[in-house]
């Protein structure tokens, strides 16, 4: 046998098929959406008004793309982390039940930003107290 065929030998014998990790299933879709948010709010930024100060200053404020950059570094990136931080914790859960473990990796991220966004929008609810 061959190093492929010693791959996909647990299918013939009921065990598990190679597939990709869960996590780094999750890393990548969280990833790209922070980054399309990011792209799409900075493309759609407005440019300061003429006369007006941009930057951080006295008197001054961020406009446009230097507002953009600095929510989205400064809050955005302790977000994902904790985003991230969650779906592992979330995919460990989610590892016990053996009908999760049966879909793919793809599948698990899938499920557990699910049930990750569904608890953040919770929080945010209670939160803002709506």
């Amino acid at each position: 046998m061959n190093d492929v065929d010693d791959l996909y030998a647990g299918d013939q014998d009921g065990g598990e098929r190679p597939r990709g990790s869960a996590y780094t299933w999750a890393v990548a879709l969280v990833v790209a959406g922070y980054l399309a948010a990011f792209t799409f709010a900075y493309a759609t930024a407005a440019p300061a008004r003429g006369g007006e100060c941009s930057g951080i200053g006295f008197g001054c404020s961020l406009h446009g793309h230097d507002a953009v950059t600095f929510v989205f570094f400064l809050l955005g990136i302790p977000i994902v982390a904790g985003v991230l931080l969650l779906t592992a914790v979330m995919l460990f859960l989610f590892q016990l039940a053996p009908s999760f473990r049966a879909l793919t990796g793809f599948g698990q991220a899938l499920c557990a930003l699910t049930v990750v966004g569904i608890l953040a929008f919770l929080l945010g609810a209670v939160l803002l107290d709506r």
